[in-house]
């Protein structure tokens, strides 16, 4: 492999292809041929907590971490309702990566509990606790209690980027089409979007 080709990272045991994003261990073993493995700095916000167990893998292929509500009471959520769980929990995602929350499969189609603004994004620079946003969209009041599975956390590499202003796009096919144009025919498509421009504006609010 030319040396050129390859990214080093020296906090973590592997290297990165640009070429193709791979990720290849420094070590290479038959179980784990192409895995990625980095540490993370993670601290306990609050010291009452420190009986719950950091976010962890359930199955050696999960992507996504379970996290736990660290609640000293149970906290009830109302049908058609919102409520932020704490954690108790502060990371250092590094840099080119995103922390992504994520609601449980379990809880959403069991109970129509989810992560509001799934998925949730803790970037790399956020020092602060980590709160879960969850909404009840069940038909039934949602109860929380401590240590309770609430999310998972997904760790992601991203892209940064830079906009360059132009006076025209180049040309596609598809052009403007949105709002699922692609599976509707050309009359169903313009009526949607007849019906969107119909709405009346939305009142603005001062951030």
């Amino acid at each position: 492999m030319p040396e050129r080709a390859v990214e080093r990272f020296p906090d973590r045991s592997c290297v990165i292809i640009p070429t193709n994003t791979l990720c290849v261990p420094a070590t290479r073993s038959p179980r784990t041929p192409y895995f990625c493995r980095m540490t993370i700095n993670i601290t306990r916000t609050n010291p009452a907590f420190t009986d719950l167990p950091l976010p962890a893998y359930a199955t050696e292929g999960a992507a996504g971490m379970d996290i736990h509500a660290a609640i000293e009471t149970p906290v009830a959520i109302a049908a058609g309702t919102v409520a932020m769980i704490p954690t108790a929990l502060a990371i250092a995602v590094p840099r080119g990566y995103e922390c992504q929350v994520r609601s449980r499969s379990g809880l959403a189609a069991k109970h129509g509990v989810f992560c509001l603004n799934s998925p949730g994004t803790i970037d790399s620079d956020y020092r602060g606790e980590l709160h879960v946003i969850l909404a009840n969209f069940g038909a039934a009041d949602y109860t929380v209690n401590r240590g309770d599975r609430i999310a998972q956390l997904v760790i992601a590499r991203h892209e940064r980027a830079e906009w360059t202003e132009v006076a025209s796009l180049d040309e596609t096919e598809r052009g403007s089409g949105g709002f699922g144009s692609t599976g509707l025919s050309a009359s169903i498509s313009a009526n949607i979007s007849a019906n969107i421009s119909a709405q009346p504006e939305a009142p603005t609010h001062g951030a």
